[in-house]
C-alpha cells in the first residue's frame, strides 16, 4: 500500500513542473493505480477504519457526505499476502479526520433481526409437521435445521474465494446515490454458496425423488443462468453487461416449460384436468389436451415470472433471502394440502430451499459481506415456480398469494415504466409514481433505514405465507 500511494504522491509532485497535459495524465495514473489497488482489498467481518477509501473518493466525482452512517468497514489487505503485511494497519495521513465505526446497534439489529426470523420459520415448520403427521421421521424439521447449517458454514469458504477472485459488485450509477458508496465492490455471487446446498441436501433427504430431482435440476439451471450473468457484469464492469434481456428471458421460459413438461407428464392428465379455487370454486374439468395447451403455457410462465420478481427483489441486505425463506414455508404448507403428486417429498424441498435461503443471511444481513448476485436470486425465484407447479394447478392460486410480495415489486416496475413513457409522450416530460423503483428503493429514499424495510417485508412475507396456507385448506 505505501508504495502505490507513494506512486500516487509522487506521480502528483512531479506534475507541478509539467505542462498542463501531461500533468492531468500523470495524476490520473497516480489515482487509477490507488483505485486499482483498493479493489483488490479484502473486506473484513466487521471492524476497522475505511482510511484508504475515504481519500480516494475525496478525489473523485462521488464524493459527498451522508449522514447517519459510516462508511463500509474494509480493510486493505491483499490476497495470499503475508501474515504480517495483512496484520499491519494502513498509515493514515494526519491531516486526515479519524473515521467513525460502523455503530454496534445497527449490526446488532440486523443480525438479531435474522435470527429471529430463522428461528420464527423454523417453529413453523415442526408446527407443518404436527398438523400433517409428519414427526415420525422430522423430515421437515431436518431438510430445514441440516440446510440452514450447511448454508452458514458453505459461506464461510465461500466468502473468502469470492474475495481472492475480486468478484465485487458492480452498482449502477442510476440507482440509490448511497449504494455507490456502501455497496460497490461487496463480493457478489454468493448463490453459489446456498442454492447448491438446498438442492443437494433436498435430493438427498428424499432418495432422489423423481420430481425433487426435476425441481432440483430446474433450480441449479436457473443458477447457472444467474452465474453467468453475473460473471458478464463483471468482466464489462458494468451492471448492464452480461446476458441480454431477451436471452435471459428465452432461458428463463425454456427451463420453465421443460420442468412443467415433465410435472404434467408425471402426475397424469387426471391430476391437471381439474382445476380448484379457494372458497370451494371449481372450474369445469378439461380434457388431456386442453390441459395441456391451457395450463402449460401457465405453468412456464410461472416459474418464469416468480424467478423475474425475486431478482427485481433482491436490492438491499437480506431483502431477497428472507423474504424467499418465509415464502418457501408458505408454499410447502400449500403442497401438503393441495397437492396429490408427492406432497411431503416437495414439501421438504420447499423446507431444504428455506433452510439455505435462512442461512445465508449470516452472511447477507445488514451490513451485508457478500449479494447472493443473479446467481441466487433467479434460482429462488425459479425454485418458488417450481414448487408451485410440482403442486398442481389447484396450488397456483394459494401459491400467488404467498408471493404477492415479489408480485408487488414487479408491477411497481411496470407500473413506474409505463406510467413514465405515458407522461413523457403526452406532456413532453416524463413523471414517476414512485421516488425509485422496484418498491423498497421507494420507501429507501423516502428516509426507512435498510433494517426497518426488511423487518417490514419479512413481516408481510410471514403473513402472506399464513395466508397461502388458510386459502389452500379452502380448496
Amino acid at each position: 500500500m505505501q508504495a502505490v500511494m507513494a506512486q500516487a504522491g509522487s506521480s502528483g509532485l512531479a506534475s507541478r513542473s509539467k505542462p498542463p497535459l501531461v500533468a492531468y495524465r500523470s495524476a490520473y495514473r497516480g489515482m487509477h493505480a490507488a483505485t486499482n489497488f483498493y479493489e483488490s482489498s479484502r473486506r473484513t467481518a466487521r471492524g476497522g477504519n475505511n482510511t484508504l477509501r475515504s481519500i480516494i473518493m475525496k478525489r473523485t466525482p462521488f464524493s459527498f457526505r451522508y449522514r447517519g452512517r459510516a462508511p463500509r468497514p474494509t480493510t486493505v489487505t491483499r490476497c495470499f499476502d503475508s501474515a504480517e503485511d495483512s496484520n499491519s494497519a494502513p498509515e493514515t495521513p494526519s491531516s486526515e479526520p479519524p473515521q467513525t465505526s460502523v455503530p454496534t446497534e445497527r449490526k446488532t439489529t440486523g443480525r438479531l433481526t435474522a435470527v429471529i426470523l430463522s428461528i420464527t420459520l423454523g417453529v413453523a415448520v415442526f408446527l407443518l409437521e404436527i398438523h400433517h403427521n409428519l414427526q415420525s421421521n422430522h423430515l421437515l424439521l431436518l431438510s430445514y435445521i441440516g440446510s440452514l447449517l450447511a448454508s452458514v458454514v458453505a459461506g464461510n469458504f465461500v466468502l473468502p474465494l469470492l474475495r481472492c477472485l475480486k468478484a465485487g459488485q458492480v452498482v449502477r450509477l442510476d440507482g440509490p446515490p448511497t449504494h455507490v458508496l456502501l455497496k460497490s465492490g461487496t463480493p457478489t455471487m454468493g448463490g453459489i454458496s446456498f442454492v447448491p446446498v438446498g438442492a443437494l441436501m433436498a435430493v438427498a433427504l428424499t432418495s432422489a425423488e423423481p420430481t425433487v430431482l426435476a425441481a432440483a435440476a430446474a433450480t441449479m439451471g436457473y443458477a447457472a443462468l444467474g452465474a453467468v450473468d453475473d460473471y458478464g457484469k463483471m468482466a464489462a464492469r458494468d451492471n448492464y453487461g452480461g446476458v441480454s434481456p431477451r436471452g435471459k428471458l428465452l432461458a428463463q421460459a425454456a427451463i420453465g416449460g421443460l420442468f412443467a413438461a415433465y410435472v404434467m407428464r408425471a402426475a397424469g392428465p387426471a391430476a391437471w384436468s381439474v382445476l380448484r379455487l379457494p372458497g370451494g370454486w371449481a372450474l369445469p374439468a378439461l380434457s388431456a389436451s386442453l390441459s395441456y395447451l391451457l395450463l402449460w403455457p401457465l405453468a412456464a410462465f410461472t416459474m418464469t415470472a416468480e424467478s423475474n420478481a425475486v431478482n427485481l427483489t433482491d436490492g438491499l441486505d437480506g431483502l431477497a433471502a428472507g423474504t424467499a425463506a418465509a415464502a418457501f414455508v408458505g408454499v410447502a404448507a400449500v403442497v401438503l394440502q393441495v397437492s396429490a403428486h408427492a406432497p411431503a417429498p416437495m414439501a421438504a424441498f420447499c423446507c431444504c430451499m428455506a433452510g439455505a435461503a435462512a442461512g445465508f443471511l449470516a452472511h447477507n444481513h445488514h451490513r451485508a459481506l457478500m449479494f447472493m448476485g443473479d446467481t441466487g436470486s433467479l434460482a429462488l425465484g425459479g425454485a418458488l415456480g417450481a414448487a408451485a407447479v410440482a403442486g398442481g394447478p389447484s396450488a397456483l392460486a394459494p401459491c400467488l398469494a404467498v408471493t404477492l410480495l415479489f408480485a408487488w415489486e414487479a408491477l411497481s416496475v411496470m407500473i413506474q415504466v409505463v406510467y413514465f413513457k405515458y407522461t413523457k409522450r403526452k406532456y413532453g416530460e416524463g413523471r414517476r409514481v414512485f421516488r425509485m423503483a422496484p418498491f423498497h428503493h421507494h420507501l429507501e429514499l423516502g428516509g426507512m433505514v435498510e433494517v426497518t424495510i426488511a423487518k417490514l417485508f419479512y413481516a408481510v412475507a410471514v403473513g402472506l405465507a399464513v395466508l397461502g396456507a388458510w386459502l389452500a385448506s379452502t380448496v
